[in-house]
């Protein structure tokens, strides 16, 4: 082996020094080229893994970027998901008032004007919650997990501070978008930057609002106009289901009952002309609307000492029974709340207690007016249009009463006002139980008018007084008062009606009006500027007349007041009564303004149109009923089916049902105008004849106790027969009982809504109602629908 080795180095030797040397150059040539490719490729695949490592790095720093921009999202889902609880929280809160989806983005856009981080930090700020107009940086970077090592985030946001954003909120739609947030990830010097906006939408959540007395299925009565009950002669309506009118009268010796667990709403709802579309106008160009008045009149042509009794009308509220109504008036009749703990009524303007009139209170009594207004138009041209008092309007001793001994709970949230026939202005009085001897005690005392006399009566000489005349001598009156606010009002005190805070023209009021064609009489009124100052005069007067107050009180009004544990909220001062002396209880100031908004926004909704969710201008018969469809009915019998017809259905017990339809042809009634058909089924369950007409004009209604009836009328209906029946009447002007008519809502199989179902069928859609608030909807919506992304950007200005 050694021998062999030894001799190939030999021959290499030769080559060297012989011709092959030449070899030798080619091989140590190509040794070289290769490996200069080899150091290419070598190069080449460095730049390759640099370049790869690079396009590593970058895509780990976007991938970063993108992981925090979906932690600021995330940290925005938690934002969102506390405004939805907010949401349905003020849902929860206004839903007997009417909670819609609008309630629901209320509560919404209200929590994200106020949400805070940990360190109280708000993230948006703006004007008001539909009025947000930027957003804070640094509580979202709050929202970024810590990044290791020397990796870190900076966020910004683009415009000339980049610590603060644009917000652009749409109410209408519901959405709120964060405009232009900059994410810079950096690590080991490789840098990435995204820009985006991040929106937030509030989710489509159906809301189904609480019809606060009851489901249209169970009322008896929807009047628009009104119910009246009585008249020329007497008559008697028992209810034993929820009603509805526009104004209620209880004409001499009748009677209304509200039977158990029912609402009686008495509303203020807009009055429309024939085509039920136009609303009416007053002459000064508001809207019109009903009164929404319960007037309780009784027969008052009789002398005093004989037997009232007979004469008297009532309205009774059974156990748990309900009363809304805007004004309650009680004249020479009776207002009996028998019902115990559970009865109620809720009222907007005053209890006003006339002569010979006995009012018992029991339960809950609740007057919501405090002197302001939800409704879209002022309820006529003053204030005390809806200030809840209780008035005993008596004069001399023609006695009435007023029994409270039976109320769990009071709340007067207004005060009552002195206003004279035509006098133009109003005066503030600081009760909210109150006789008309207090007026007197807000008269100037004639010591203040510097020798003047109040009242004072003004006689002209050449005629009847003008009008600058009658200004004059008001300007000379309160001229008069001014001059003397400083002097003391009773002896023994330092009180002057300065202070009371009467120091301006302002602050009193000049009431007059005509007692013949050549004189005037003129009262001269402290007017307060201030409830509270009101409430304290009057309790000062008091303690310093309470002798003439009491004596004189007493000849006209038997009070027996809340007893011991009784909840009382009143905004004014009130009447109280140990033994036969009279006493003045101290108001409690605006505790008696609870709820009184919410109440009042109820008895809005109420009164238009029975929902809690409508604010379309209308009334409940319009709300219901399709005129046109019954135009047609009444008027296109070529284009309504007559005839019988089949219908099978399942009751509430499971069984099946089968009715049988007959349609009549359309009838009229000679005197009344009115026009009508009747549809009359009879099924397999009572084999009854049940009916229900569809009506216009002056229909006369003969209920008979055989039939279930409903009647849907547009204009009036009048019920002169005796009968107790099971249905519904509803009508665009006045029911009128002339008699004694006791009416229960549909029960069983013939309910509202199955009833309603086939006249459907028949009408072509006469019933435009529902028993529910809204139509259904799945409501359904995922969290990445509710926060997400829009104009993304990566690494672009």
């Amino acid at each position: 082996m050694a021998i062999r080795l030894k001799k190939r180095i030999e021959e290499a030797k030769k080559a060297l020094r012989g011709n092959s040397g030449a070899g030798l150059l080619v091989v140590v040539i190509t040794a070289l080229v290769v490996l200069l490719l080899g150091s290419a490729l070598l190069y080449a695949s460095y730049n390759v893994y640099v370049l790869r490592l690079t396009q590593r790095k970058s895509e780990t720093n976007f991938t970063s970027a993108d992981a925090g921009m979906e932690e600021i999202r995330a940290g925005l889902q938690g934002v969102s998901s506390d405004a939805i609880g907010a949401g349905y929280d003020n849902v929860i809160a206004n839903y007997t008032e009417g909670a819609t989806e609008e309630t629901f983005r209320e509560g919404y856009f209200k929590c994200l004007f106020n949400w805070e981080d940990e360190n109280n930090v708000k993230l948006f700020t703006g004007s008001s919650p539909t009025s947000i107009s930027s957003y804070n940086v640094e509580v979202l970077k709050g929202f970024l997990e810590p990044v290791p090592g020397t990796a870190e985030y900076t966020l910004t946001a683009g415009g000339s501070d980049s610590s603060t954003g644009a917000v652009l909120q749409d109410t209408s739609t519901g959405t709120l978008t964060l405009k232009d947030l900059r994410l810079t990830y950096i690590k080991n010097g490789y840098e990435t930057t995204i820009s985006t906006d991040l929106y937030l939408a509030v989710p489509p959540v159906p809301i189904y609002s609480a019809i606060n007395t009851s489901d249209v299925a169970d009322y008896v009565i929807i009047a628009d106009k009104g119910i009246q009950v009585g008249g020329n002669k007497s008559g008697n309506l028992v209810v034993d289901g929820d009603t509805y009118a526009g104004d209620l009268k209880i004409g001499d010796r009748s009677t209304v009952t509200v039977k158990q667990g029912r609402s009686l709403v008495v509303g203020r709802t807009y009055e429309m002309d024939t085509d039920g579309q136009t609303i009416l106008k007053n002459t000064d160009g508001t809207d019109k609307m009903t009164p929404g008045n319960v007037s309780i009149e009784g027969t008052l042509k009789y002398d005093k000492g004989k037997s009232a009794d007979k004469y008297k009308s009532q309205l009774t509220l059974e156990d748990n029974a309900r009363l809304w109504a805007h004004e309650i008036n009680v004249d020479g009749s009776s207002l009996n709340m028998t019902g115990g703990d559970n009865a109620a009524i809720y009222v907007a303007d005053d209890l006003n207690i006339g002569r010979y009139s006995d009012v018992t209170l029991k339960g809950t009594y609740f007057g919501f007016g405090n002197g302001s207004s939800v409704f879209d138009e002022p309820i006529g041209t003053n204030i005390s249009a809806l200030s809840s008092a209780i008035l005993f309007r008596t004069k001399g001793d023609i006695a009435s009463s007023l029994d409270m001994s039976g109320l769990t709970s009071l709340t007067l949230a207004g005060t009552a006002y002195v206003m004279p026939t035509d006098a133009g202005s109003e005066v503030r009085m600081g009760s909210s139980i109150t006789t008309r001897a207090e007026q007197l005690a807000y008269l100037v005392p004639e010591s203040m008018l510097g020798g003047r006399s109040n009242p004072e009566i003004q006689t002209s000489t050449g005629g009847s007084i003008t009008a600058d005349e009658a200004a004059a001598e008001t300007s000379a009156l309160k001229t008069a008062v001014l001059a003397n606010s400083k002097k003391a009002l009773w002896s023994g005190t330092n009180m002057t009606m300065t202070s009371y805070g009467i120091d301006s023209d302002e602050d009193i009021a000049v009431l007059s009006y005509p007692i013949s064609s050549s004189q005037r009489v003129y009262y001269t009124f402290m007017n307060f500027p201030t409830r509270d100052l009101a409430n304290k005069y009057f309790t000062d007067f008091f303690s310093k007349n309470s002798a003439t107050v009491s004596s004189y009180i007493s000849q006209y009004a038997s009070l027996k007041t809340l007893p011991s544990g009784a909840s009382a909220s009143m905004a004014g001062t009130g009447l109280s009564k140990e033994g036969d002396t009279y006493k003045v209880t101290t108001s409690t100031g605006d505790n008696a303004d609870t709820n009184s908004t919410r109440y009042q926004k109820i008895y809005q909704t109420l009164s238009r149109t029975m929902t809690t969710n409508n604010t379309q201008k209308t009334t409940p018969f319009n709300f219901y009923i399709n005129r046109a469809a019954l135009d047609e009915m009444l008027d296109g019998s070529d284009k309504v089916t007559t005839g019988e017809w089949k219908h099978k259905g399942v009751d509430e017990a499971g069984h099946e049902t089968e009715r049988y339809y007959t349609a009549s042809a359309v009838q009229t009634q000679n005197g009344t105008g009115a026009k009508w058909r009747e549809i009359t089924y009879k099924d397999n369950t009572d084999n009854t004849n049940d009916s229900f007409v569809i009506a216009r004009g002056n229909y006369e209604v003969d209920v008979r106790p055989d039939k279930q009836k409903l009647v849907i009328c547009d204009g009036n209906v009048i019920i002169k027969n005796n009968s107790l029946s099971i249905g519904m009447i509803i009508c665009s002007r006045k029911v009128y009982v002339m008699n004694n008519l006791t009416l229960e809502k549909f029960t069983g199989t013939a309910d509202i809504p199955s009833i309603m179902d086939q006249l459907n069928n028949y009408s072509h859609g006469i019933w435009r109602g529902s028993h529910q608030s809204q139509t259904e909807d799945n409501g359904t919506w995922s969290v990445d629908e509710i926060v997400g992304f829009r104009n993304w950007k990566k690494n672009a200005e």
